[in-house]
């Protein structure tokens, strides 16, 4: 049986889920940092204000995927049979909400309706960082995508770039937050390792078919082995770990331009995991009377 890899699910796909996913788990730091005390303040700002600019970027990267903005109200009409009408719903309600916590946050208001409101996008964050996993999941033909590890990886991926893009930015626009960001170091370094051994398990529980050995060859050793171990492995996970476990435990205190330096080589390598996992979606050819299967697109 003849097996190759998809191309419809390229690029443009693979920034919409990093953007999704991203966006998301800095907004939930945030939110979560609200609940931490005064001396979170400066990071939850931070973590709900850019958190909801990057999720609003993928969500006209959606649009855009879409062809035309209306088709997003025709990709919500089947909630209970699609992922993709699932994910537009959350997506869409999240920035809803998570957009009216970030106007109060911007405008020092709200009071009370904070807390709520950042328990509803804590909720609904979650959901986004998730769905994206279930929506590569659900094509079944794909060996690559259909394993239930997919959605752990990619939320402990988004979780792991949130903390990284709350640092870098942190350590921009609160310098000063030297022992929230150590907290939030030591995470990222133990997401890391979560995320390094996750992956194994995943690329481990692909080789139960033939279509999946193939795009386990070619992740391993084949077409997307550079991009995968340089760009995934080596960029980023491992040398961000390096370089915040040397922050944390050989430096005797923070430098800002290690966080900066780590969070840009992560964030790389996060997006650049989003690819290879799109390009290495061997599926085999479905030839009983003449059907081929067809993705479904963004």
């Amino acid at each position: 049986m003849k097996m190759k890899a998809q191309t419809k699910w390229g690029w443009d796909h693979a920034i919409y889920l990093f953007l999704g996913g991203l966006g998301a788990a800095t907004y939930v730091i945030g939110a979560l940092a609200g609940y931490a005390g005064e001396a979170w303040l400066g990071i939850s700002k931070v973590g709900i204000i850019s958190g909801v600019i990057i999720l609003a970027i993928g969500y006209v990267v959606l649009l855009v995927g879409l062809g035309r903005p209306m088709n997003a109200i025709h990709a919500m009409k089947c909630p209970g049979t699609s992922w993709i009408s699932r994910g537009v719903i959350i997506v869409l309600l999240f920035v809803i909400f998570a957009g009216i916590h970030w106007l109060l946050t911007v405008f020092n208001a709200g009071g009370g309706l904070l807390p709520i409101l950042g328990f509803i996008g804590i909720v609904m964050g979650f959901g986004v960082m998730l769905y994206t996993g279930f929506l590569l999941a659900a094509n079944r033909p794909i060996a690559f995508w259909a394993n239930p590890l997919l959605p752990i990886v990619f939320l402990a991926s988004a979780l792991y770039s949130g903390l990284l893009a709350t640092l870098l930015l942190s350590s921009i626009f609160v310098p000063d937050a030297v022992e929230q960001m150590k907290f939030l170091a030591v995470h990222s370094t133990g997401l890391a390792v979560f995320l390094i051994l996750a992956m194994a398990l995943y690329i481990w529980g692909t080789h139960r078919t033939p279509e999946g050995r193939a795009a386990a060859e070619m992740l391993m050793s084949g077409q997307f082995s550079g991009m995968f171990w340089v760009g995934v492995f080596l960029m980023g996970l491992f040398v961000p770990l390096v370089l915040e476990l040397i922050n944390l435990y050989g430096m005797g205190g923070t430098a800002i331009g290690m966080h900066i330096l780590a969070g840009i080589l992560g964030l790389i390598g996060m997006l650049l995991l989003r690819q290879v996992i799109l390009g290495c979606g061997v599926m085999a050819r479905l030839q009983a009377a003449r059907f081929e299967y067809v993705l479904p697109h963004i």
